[in-house]
């Protein structure tokens, strides 16, 4: 696939095709299943914008498409559709613009990614052996620092809680997303209170983890776990998304579905620092965290903006 051809896969579960230019290699090689092209007399980034989000444009191509369960959308038919279109030179302005606000988003994506990669290497960094230095600090048991709160919850009890499921927590940035309330849901739930570090047992890879700041129901596959006096509750939250913690995490039971194991947890042994120490240890990280939420809003209002824009451009 030469540099600047596109191509689309041409077969799909929904029906829906994606378009896409090749802007990174000489040499790109594709499956067969993907035709490769280039158009004449319009602007590539144009084209592929329009056919990427336009609804007029997926709906004709959804009705070329044939098949059942999986549709194809066979070159020969891409070809033969004919779409309303602007001349070339309003296209060539179109396609500078949306290459403009692609490079915006694409910079900012960059950024949260580096200032999460940062982050990443600061928790190595202040939770590790190297912060012992300077300051009192002692080696405790993980079951020493944290145990799994108990309480559990029965939406017949009539008490409403705001429910956290997994889905409802964000990867990585321990954002909780929504909730859901609790009276509605079928089974029995695991109790969290303020102060409490949620962390996702189910897939722990996922790195799912909140701060909970009120008293919630979550899943049965979170675990609310409560500081031990050893811990700031903030500190808490901080040391399970460490990749020494994490790492102990991921060795869990099952194959499709793996559980953490408390068992292993349990008997992980961690460097806890003085209070003095661990108060500005999470100062440092609550306001790299500002710094991320910051980022990751304006990466989201790019977004936004570019979508509003294709919606307005491509009726």
């Amino acid at each position: 696939m030469p540099l600047g051809f596109c191509t689309y896969r041409n077969r799909s579960d929904d029906g829906r095709f994606t378009f896409n230019i090749n802007k990174i290699s000489d040499k790109a090689i594709v499956s067969k299943f993907y035709p490769v092209f280039r158009f004449k007399n319009a602007n590539s980034t144009f084209m592929t914008e329009y056919l990427n989000s336009s609804a007029r444009a997926r709906k004709k191509l959804s009705v070329l498409a044939v098949g059942t369960s999986q549709v194809v959308l066979s070159f020969e038919a891409l070809k033969s559709a004919k779409f309303d279109l602007p001349c070339k030179e309003e296209q060539d302005k179109i396609a500078s613009l949306l290459e403009c606000l692609n490079e915006r988003v694409e910079l900012q994506r960059s950024f949260v990614d580096a200032l999460k990669k940062y982050k990443r290497g600061l928790l190595s960094n202040l939770f590790g052996e190297k912060i012992t230095q300077g300051c009192t600090t002692k080696s405790y048991y993980f079951s020493e620092i944290a145990q799994r709160r108990s309480e559990k919850y029965d939406p017949s009890s009539g008490i409403e809680y705001p429910c956290v499921e997994l889905e409802n927590i964000e990867q990585e940035t321990g954002k909780i997303l929504a909730t859901v309330p609790s009276t509605a849901q079928s089974s029995i739930k695991n109790i969290a209170m303020p102060g409490d570090t949620l962390f996702g047992k189910l897939r722990p890879y996922l790195r799912k983890y909140a701060f909970a700041k009120k008293t919630m129901a979550c899943s049965s596959e979170i675990w609310a776990l409560i500081p031990s006096d050893v811990v700031l509750p903030k500190f808490l939250f901080y040391l399970v998304q460490t990749e020494h913690f994490l790492r102990v995490a991921n060795i869990s039971s099952g194959t499709k579905m793996p559980r953490a194991e408390w068992s292993n947890i349990e008997k992980a042994e961690f460097f806890i620092p003085d209070f003095s120490v661990q108060r500005k240890v999470v100062s440092l990280l609550e306001g790299l965290d500002q710094k991320i939420t910051f980022a990751d809003s304006t990466l989201l209002s790019l977004n936004r903006l570019k979508a509003s824009l294709l919606q307005h451009l491509f009726i």
